[in-house]
């Protein structure tokens, strides 16, 4: 009886032990599975927002080369000269054209009339929108995006500002482009996820620009639609603006893990929200063979170190994309700036200097427009090669964008970045680059170099330095370096 009582408290215990074990077990990988989740969420919606906001760039730097084209002159709405009016049009449609997602691209006066449009009315009054009066109230304003708006067009469009101001700081017209929600739109369409997940752009009024939800008719994620109150609630669109938000709330009928991360600079987020059933459902798969013992219970952990090895894995891919030219495969941008920021932060503990070259390739618009932008990528590719063949292990290419390149060079002096440039531009000229003919494509760059005084910080105000020097080489005569003038050192704090 004895032995019958203490074989009984013992697999009693022992299968308390394995259901505490087993709960304990479920319950850490079930908050692990949603801090997953929340991670894939967060990912996406900064890869997204990432997409976004170099879109943006783009559409500002075609805003921008209207704005410096037009002259005070074609902003008097009784110009008479019918030859420039042809000329502005012209030069208007060309825009047009490079930015395939853009509805309209006009130019207002200063009290806001449209004097120069593609297919808005001639002499359309936009006194009344806010962003006029905005821009009116702060002509010294950079830019400005606007919420979503509906259009003289008949259509929901985003538009994308530009203030035209004279010497005095006081405005003398409006350059903008109207952007289509194709344009956000094409975004959430190559990000690929499940049946019951959801991918929306939103602006700080908490309209729905674009979304993509596989599970709901067409009609219910109409464009310019509010957000449900009840996700609303969760968070303040015209609060902070800076980071990731992540929450659980329910969309479509179905609990989900959401993730809100902020444009910068743009009045809009994106909004990932997954499928929390989704997301758990090897879990509940888990939980329910709680019963078939230790032998079960085995197996399912195997199966959880697989897919966590899975998640980690689509994390990697993930935060490579955010980081990589996909042409290229350099640095982007913003990753280009990280490790540059630290390279000065390092160069100045041990009262060194970093050397930049920054090159952009020569007449690259001549070679997109006569042999095709197949042409024009081949020969961005042969840049990147030619920015990697002549670079050390301690320096650092990347794409900033476009056709402009540069290179982190640590440790290098002026006479190093010389000799360096001048290779890189002899390795580009030699570049074997054909047209679809089989001609041959000639080649070159422009570039400047600048190098970094002790104290400087920032990677940008060498970078400022080389672009000026790249500029006067393109002013020279294009295919040749210059060298950026020293700046008096700055003291060190």
């Amino acid at each position: 009886m004895r032995s019958k009582t203490q074989g009984f408290i013992l697999c009693v215990s022992l299968l308390i032990a394995v259901a505490t074990s087993v709960v304990i077990d479920l319950t850490h990988s079930r908050n692990e599975t949603r801090s997953r989740g929340f991670a894939s969420a967060g990912s996406m919606s900064f890869l997204i927002s990432a997409w976004l906001e170099g879109s943006f760039r783009e559409v500002d730097y075609v805003v921008r080369n209207v704005a410096d084209v037009i002259q005070p002159t074609d902003l008097n709405p009784a110009l008479t000269d019918s030859e420039r009016r042809n000329h502005i049009n012209a030069f208007l449609l060309a825009k047009h054209h490079s930015l395939p997602h853009s509805a309209e691209i006009g130019i207002l006066d200063p009290r806001c009339r449209l004097i120069y449009a593609l297919y808005s009315p001639i002499g359309w009054d936009a006194s009344h929108r806010d962003y006029c009066k905005t821009l009116q109230a702060n002509p010294q304003q950079d830019h400005l995006t606007t919420n979503l708006l509906w259009s003289n067009l008949d259509k929901f469009e985003v538009l994308h500002l530009r203030p035209l101001t004279d010497r005095e700081g006081h405005l003398t017209g409006i350059a903008g482009a109207g952007l289509d929600l194709s344009f956000f739109q094409r975004w959430l369409d190559r990000v690929h996820v499940g049946p019951y997940d959801t991918l929306a752009i939103i602006d700080e009024r908490g309209r729905i620009i674009a979304r993509h939800m596989t599970n709901l008719p067409q009609g219910q994620v109409a464009p310019g639609s509010e957000l449900d109150k009840t996700l609303l609630s969760h968070f303040d669109l015209t609060g902070s603006r800076s980071g990731t938000r992540s929450f659980v709330a329910v969309l479509a009928g179905r609990p989900a893990l959401v993730s809100l991360q902020h444009l910068d600079n743009q009045p809009m987020w994106v909004l990932v929200g997954l499928d929390e059933a989704t997301l758990m459902h090897e879990w509940h798969i888990k939980a329910i063979q709680f019963g078939l013992g230790l032998t079960l219970l085995t197996l399912l952990i195997i199966l959880l170190i697989r897919n966590m090895s899975l998640a980690e894995e689509r994390a990697a891919l993930l935060y490579q994309q955010a980081n990589t030219d996909p042409m290229t495969r350099l640095p982007n941008r913003r990753h280009f700036l990280e490790t540059a920021a630290r390279e000065m932060a390092r160069a100045n503990r041990c009262n060194s200097r970093t050397g930049f070259i920054l090159l952009d390739i020569d007449n690259f618009k001549d070679i997109n427009d006569r042999h095709g932008h197949q042409a024009g990528d081949r020969a961005i590719i042969a840049v990147a090669d030619a920015c990697m063949a002549i670079s050390r292990d301690s320096d650092t290419p990347g794409r900033l964008g476009g056709d402009e390149f540069v290179i982190l060079l640590s440790d290098t002096d002026e006479n190093g970045c010389e000799t360096l440039a001048w290779r890189l531009l002899e390795c580009i000229r030699c570049a074997s680059l054909l047209n679809e003919e089989g001609e041959p494509i000639t080649l070159t760059a422009s570039i400047g170099i600048a190098v970094s005084e002790p104290g400087e910080g920032l990677p940008e105000t060498p970078m400022t330095r080389a672009d000026r020097a790249l500029y006067e080489a393109k002013r020279t005569g294009r295919d040749t370096v210059r060298l950026a003038a020293r700046q008096h050192a700055m003291p060190v704090a």
